[in-house]
């Protein structure tokens, strides 16, 4: 049996405790990807800069932990404090407006969304059962849920969609050009 390849950038970087925590704390990074994307700030700073007062007067969030949401974006790359509560788009962060080519806002969107999020806090089920989790939380298949129980949360599911196709449109185009 082989061991599992690792990169050499990811071992050079990080130690292997520091790498599991920063596994263990990613869902906190994924939320704080979620209230960007929902909040659609990547779009509000578009190609200037904004304090978290300025954006939190825009969505109407509590400043202060707007700020903060943004600060541990960026403390990843994911926006720029480019002066004290002064925030820019990066190469990361323009992904995520909504008028960017290859959007990521509403696939980000789709992963946060509380319907989403519970259930994947029952992973552990599927495991164990192996059985789909999404019955289990919400008592349908996740289809008939997101078109007839929860519309919007299907809506935010074909943005997601969608935008993910766009990322594969070129490359399709170019291997059939091929």
């Amino acid at each position: 049996m082989t061991e599992p390849q690792v990169s050499a950038a990811a071992t050079a970087t990080l130690p292997a405790d520091a790498q599991i925590l920063q596994m263990a704390l990613a869902p906190f990074m994924t939320q704080a990807l979620y209230v960007a994307a929902k909040l659609d700030v990547a779009t509000l700073l578009g190609e200037g800069s904004k304090t978290s007062a300025d954006l939190a007067a825009a969505t109407n969030p509590d400043e202060r932990s707007l700020y903060r949401i943004l600060r541990a974006l960026a403390s990843v790359g994911v926006f720029s404090e480019t002066d004290h509560h002064t925030f820019v788009n990066t190469p990361a962060s323009a992904t995520l407006r909504t008028d960017a080519p290859n959007s990521t806002r509403y696939f980000v969107m789709f992963c946060g969304e509380e319907p989403h999020w519970r259930n994947i806090g029952h992973t552990m089920y599927r495991v164990k059962t192996g059985r789909p989790c999404w019955e289990h939380v919400h008592g349908e298949p996740i289809f008939p849920y997101m078109f007839n129980t929860n519309k919007e949360f299907g809506e935010i599911f074909n943005r997601a969609m969608i935008s993910l196709s766009h990322q594969d449109i070129e490359p399709v185009i170019e291997a059939v050009k091929a």
